[in-house]
Formats: structure tokens, sequence, C-alpha cells
């Protein structure tokens, strides 16, 4: 017999309004599950959904899911349980795809407080590991049957950053190289101190580049190539890393060891301390982790470097897959090989290619369930539209039956293509590529890495048509593996598209060509307008126009590298990745560099650069460097003075402000007055002779002065100018 005590009494009581979630069912692609807080984030969702994508979006509560299929009570089987009963009797076409707004922990009775903030959308957990996929396992137990994605978000600020930078991504993509480009990175043969020689994810990471189409270009980063420090990791291959994702890669991979917030034992990467080195505005990457736990996002404790990565604001990256625990390193890869062959060369949308690749890689679909993907399954990580329509031709004959299809150093090449679809006009980049250079880390291990760029230009497009050329430098190497592939950005269409031609045979032989003088160089700092022994600030840009008959060498080959020498120094700096030769041309263009921290006063600047027939420039100039702490007017000039009809004021400045120019006669009349904006650096403004009236000055001596201003900010300066008719 029990006490009134004793007896359990409700926490609430509450009276629930039912939604029918099964009859009169509308025809739908995509479910989007949310938490009531979220209810109009999701719908926005949808809204966006129909507008990119035209898929059907249908917004269901969790609690309704809860309510309907399993009395109020929270369980992951009721979600599977509404989505297989719209998967088989929702109007047809059937549904696709379903997203997952909200993050979720295993403690979803939040027995810890750590969580409660964290259980937005629940999670399925089975044998201590979380997979997504069996909410859509809905006619059989082993494979997933609709693309699903979860935004791993608790807050409307996290939501509110990964849907700007969902929309931006789609809505206002950014053009480039970028679009064409992954990053892959190989952990090395140690797993920390631990004295196992792992070789296989180095061999992992060279047969996955090897199933990316050629004309894509990848980075490899091998750990095994880089140097320890004095604390076992490998901050060299971090920054490589880094700078490549930064500069824009679309795809990030990484094979290896890994945990929750770490990318092997190395420090290739680490939640806690790397974040803040991610600079990648509007060329957000999908980053892969064929590795353990990187997207152990259920654990209310701390946060997975997979959840990292997707949470910043217009950084890092636009969508991870990762496994939520412990994995194993062949299974890893060998799904990521489907998933790269779907995504990259079968161009489909980023869940479908990882549904798709978990239906076809059938070896472990157990360990395929742990990898979760944490962004949007609507969205499109593609490559540019590819077409191999370039057409080499030789201008020169040196082609004959015997050596068809190969191309010689010295040999001048030109080739034509266009961009179908695209009827636009524009710019279209060029890089041509040597040979792979392959090589063994041991008897068991061959890697390569991309030829050296034998030419970087550009060619103008006609209605989707270019030509370009260039010329082979001495530097190449004899072989079959040369690339050449070239970028169009439709602004209209918001489109990429690439031209290839591979494999293109080399050969370092040379054919007879002429060999003309060494290359011409001109150096400026700031602006063309520069002088030697000019006055500049401490951070200049530098400037260089080179150009040769036979082409500027940017192979970037060992002795015949542009070169960059301040004040005689005995440590040159290589400034060749910083040449871009001029539109349609292959035999000039400029090298931009930004120098910085320079010392107060007189400097010395040498730039030395080789022709690709290896033949050797330098020059040299000189200049003053002067802190831009204060506004003045160096080196007031009027030329040519006495003055016919013309002459010109010049004179340069520290940095941008506003100018008046005044005329006054020897009696102190101002007769002319003009105002206008000076630029920092050389400064030349002409002047026809006539006074505000629009009458001819007499022949007379006059005073000239210029004032400039900024702000607070005041500087001035007077010279004399005689007219003579």
């Amino acid at each position: 017999i029990l006490t009134n005590e004793e007896y359990y009494l409700p926490a609430k009581v509450q009276f629930i309004e039912p939604v029918d979630l099964v009859s009169n069912p509308g025809q739908v692609d995509n479910i989007i599950i949310t938490p009531d807080e979220f209810i109009n984030q999701a719908q926005t969702l949808a809204d966006k959904y129909n507008l990119y994508f035209n898929k059907r979006s249908k917004v269901v509560r969790q609690s309704d899911i809860f309510n309907q299929f399993n009395s109020g009570h929270p369980d992951p089987e009721a979600i599977r349980l509404f989505l297989s009963y719209v998967f088989q009797n929702y109007p047809t076409p059937r549904i696709t795809s379903v997203t997952l707004l909200g993050l979720g922990t295993i403690d979803w009775r939040n027995f810890s407080s750590q969580a409660q903030s964290k259980n937005k959308m629940i999670v399925y957990q089975r044998d201590n590991s979380t997979s997504d996929d069996f909410f859509v396992m809905l006619t059989q137990t082993y494979n997933p049957e609709l693309a699903i994605g979860r935004y791993p978000v608790t807050n409307l600020n996290e939501i509110n950053i990964m849907f700007s930078n969902f929309s931006s991504y789609v809505e206002n993509p950014v053009g480039g190289w970028w679009k064409n480009s992954m990053v892959f990175v190989a952990d090395d043969l140690y797993n920390g101190s631990e004295p196992y020689y792992e070789n296989y994810h180095t061999q992992q990471t060279e047969t996955l580049s090897n199933t990316i189409h050629p004309s894509i270009l990848i980075d490899k980063i091998f750990g095994w190539e880089y140097e320890y420090d004095e604390f076992q990791n490998k901050p060299k291959a971090r920054d490589d890393m880094m700078a490549a994702i930064n500069e824009g890669r679309l795809v990030w991979l990484y094979v290896g060891h890994g945990g929750h917030d770490q990318l092997g034992a190395e420090d290739y990467f680490n939640g806690a301390t790397d974040m803040g080195r991610f600079n990648n505005p509007g060329k957000l990457t999908f980053f892969i982790a064929a590795s353990c736990e990187v997207s152990k996002f259920d654990y209310w404790g701390y946060e997975s470097l997979g959840q990292k990565t997707v949470l910043l604001n217009n950084l890092g990256a636009i969508a991870s897959l990762g496994a939520t625990r412990m994995s194993a390193a062949g299974s890893n890869v060998g799904l990521t090989t489907f998933i790269l062959d779907y995504l990259a060369n079968k161009r489909n949308p980023l869940g479908y290619s990882i549904m798709a690749a978990k239906t076809a890689y059938t070896q472990s679909t157990i360990n395929d369930a742990l990898y979760v993907l944490l962004g949007d399954p609507l969205l499109h990580i593609v490559p540019p539209v590819r077409d191999s329509i370039l057409t080499i031709f030789d201008p020169d004959n040196y082609q004959t039956k015997e050596n068809q299809g190969i191309l010689y150093a010295r040999q001048k090449v030109r080739f034509t293509g266009s961009f179908s679809p695209s009827t636009s006009n524009g710019i279209a980049e060029v890089k041509v590529f040597n040979n792979k250079l392959v090589y063994n880390l041991d008897p068991q291990t061959i890697i390569s890495h991309r030829g050296a760029p034998l030419f970087v230009g550009s060619s103008t497009v006609n209605t989707g048509f270019y030509q370009s050329g260039f010329i082979v430098p001495d530097d190449v190497t004899t072989g079959n593996s040369g690339l050449i592939v070239s970028y169009f950005w439709d602004p209209n269409l918001k489109q990429s598209y690439t031209n290839y031609y591979y494999p293109l045979q080399l050969s370092d032989e040379a054919v007879s060509a002429n060999n003309p003088d060494a290359p011409h160089i001109e150096i400026y700092l700031d602006s063309m307008d520069f002088r030697p022994g000019d006055i500049v600030g401490t951070d200049p840009i530098l400037y260089a126009r080179i150009s040769d008959s036979n082409g500027i060498n940017v192979t970037g080959s060992a002795g015949h590298n542009i070169l960059l020498i301040l004040d005689n120094s005995l440590q040159p700096v290589s400034v060749t990745n910083y040449f871009r030769y001029d539109t349609d041309s292959f035999t000039q263009g400029i090298l931009t560099y930004p120098l910085s921290g320079l010392s107060e006063g007189v400097h010395s600047l040498q730039i030395i650069a080789f022709d690709n027939f290896n033949l050797p420039a330098v020059t040299t100039t000189h200049f003053q460097v002067r802190k831009v702490a204060e506004l003045y007017i160096e080196r007031f000039l009027i030329y040519p003075n006495p003055m016919k009809s013309t002459t010109n004021f010049t004179f340069i400045l520290p940095r941008d402000c506003e100018l008046t120019i005044d005329i006054y006669t020897i009696s102190g009349k101002k007769i002319y007055s003009m105002k206008t904006m000076g630029r920092q650096g050389f400064n030349s403004i002409p002047w026809d002779g006539r006074d505000n009236k629009g009458d001819k000055l007499a022949n007379n001596t006059y005073f000239v002065k210029i004032r400039a201003k900024d702000g607070k900010e005041k500087a001035e300066k007077i010279e004399k100018l005689v007219i003579y008719h």
C-alpha cells in the first residue's frame, strides 16, 4: 500500500494540439526536421531550396513527429518511422533528401547540465557510435536510401552564420582557380612517438589523387616529406596546407590519424589553436577527414573539428565529412574514393554523392555509417564544367609524322579552345605544366607531384572562344604527363569552365630557334611613374616589367628563378610566382610583389630574371624610404620651365591626399586655381598656360604653390615658373 507521498506526480500536464503528418500529403523532394525554436529559419531554408534548386521542401517540427509516431516521447526511431512513411506513401516522385536542423548529443535526457544547450535535434546511437544514416535506412538496414545532412547548430547566431555561408556560396559564388583545385594531406609514417612504419597513409593519398580527373589541380602534402620540430610536430606541413586552403581549394582532404580536435599527432591542424589561421573568405572548402572521430559532434563536453570548421562566418569550410568514432583506415579511404568520384567526376550534390558512395562501397557498411555530413545535403560542391576541346597547332612546322604531338624545348606553340556552352566575353586564365615529378619514398611507396609551371598567362575570350600560346622552356623534362588547362569564369551564368589537354608529350630536346638578347627589366615602386631615387613609404609595392621575345622562365627550376635582392643581401628571395604575363602575350608581363617593414634611408634593389632559353638579365634601382607619419611634398619640379604652351607639375606624395594648385603673378595676384586628388608616389599634373578665364598668360615670371591636405595634416611647396612664348 502506497501513501500519498509515495506516488509519482507528473512534472507537467499540457494539452497538445496534434498535427496530422500523414493525411492528405503532397509531393515533396526534401524534408527539413527542426526543433520548435528554429521553425522560422527552417521555413527560410525551404524557400531557399525552392529558389536555388527547384526543390519542394516540407518543414516538420521534431516535436510533431514524436507526438504522432511515439506518443510524445523523444526517440530517434520515431523520425525513422516518419521518414519511412513519407518515402512509401507520399505521392511520387519520392522524397530524395533530409535536412536535420540542429545539434544533438548522446545525453538526450540532459543528465549533464552541459548537454541541455546542445540537445536540439536528436541523435541515434548504436554500439557506442552515432550515425545519422539510421534515420534514412527505410526499407533495409545496411545503407542510407536518402541523402541526409545536419546543420550542427545550437542557437540563432550559429544557424544564421551557416545560412549566410550557404546563401553566399550559391547566390554569389566567387570564381577563380580555386574551383578547379584541391589539397590532399597525408599523415606520415609514425603516430607521434609510436614506432610504427605506416606508409599506407601516403600510399592511400596518392591512390586517391589518381581517381580525380587530371584537369583538376591537386596539391599533395605528404607528412613524410617534412621535418619534425623540437616538439615532434610538423608546422611547415601545416603552413603549406593552410596556405593552399586560404588561397582557395574546392576540397580539403586529410588521410591519417586524428581525433575530435586534431589532425595527426604531428598537429597538422589543431582546433584549439589553429582556427584563427583560416583566411579564405568567399572560397569556403569542403573538408573531408578520412580519420577517426574528427566529426564526433554528439559529445556534450566539447566541439569537434568537423563542427568548428563549418561555424565560421565566411571562413573555413562550407561543409565537413568525418567519422563520429574510431574508424578503419582502409575502409575510410575506400569510402572516400567513391565520394570523390561521385562529387568531382559525376558532379552530384553533396548529400547524394555521400549516399551513392555508401551504397556503392559495400565492404564495410558499419564503418561507412560513422561518417556524417555536417552541412547542407543539397549543396553542389562541383568543379568547373570541363571539355577537352583544346586544339594545339605548330606555327613553325617543327612536327613531322614521326614526332607528331610532341612539344620540344624552345618550340613556339599555339592552341585554341572554347568554353561551350558559354558564349560570354572575358578573360581566360591559362596554365601549362611540365611532366609530373615521380619518385620513391621507399621501395614500396611511389608518389608524384604536379609538374612545374611552364607558362602562366591569360587570353581574351570572344563569345566563348579563345586563342593562346607559349614557348617551351629549356627546363622542360621529357615525358608524357604534361598538362594544359584553361579556366574561364562566366559572370552571367555564375559558372566555371575549363579546357584541358592531357596527357601532353614534352621533350627536353631543343629545336633551332632565334636566341637574341637577354630579358629587358624595368623596376618601379608604387606606380609606373617611379624614377630611381624617389621616396617611398616603408611598405611599397614592387612592380617589374619583364619582356623577352623568347618568353620568361617561370618554372622555378633551381638556378633559374626570378630573384629579388634587397641591399645586396646574400639571401635572394624567389619571386617567380608573382610574375604574370600580360593578357594575350607570352613574351612580356609584370611582377607584382609587396615589400614591407623597410627601414628609413637609402636602399638598392635588384631583379634577376631568365628567359626560356635561360639567358639571364639583372637590373638595379635605388630609392629612399621615409615613414608616412607626416604629410610632405617632395621633388616639386616644373617641366619644361620656361614653358611655351604646356608644362607639367611633378612631385612625390607619401599617401593619397587632396591637392590645391594656385598660380600667382609677381605682385601676388592669384590668376589660376584648381583642386584635384593626389596619389601616393609620383604625380604629374599637366597645365596649358591659361588662367581661370581661359586666357593665355603673357610672358613673365609666376609663382606656383601646391598645397596638400589629409585630414588635419597639411604641406605646401612653391616654385617659380617662367612663361616665354
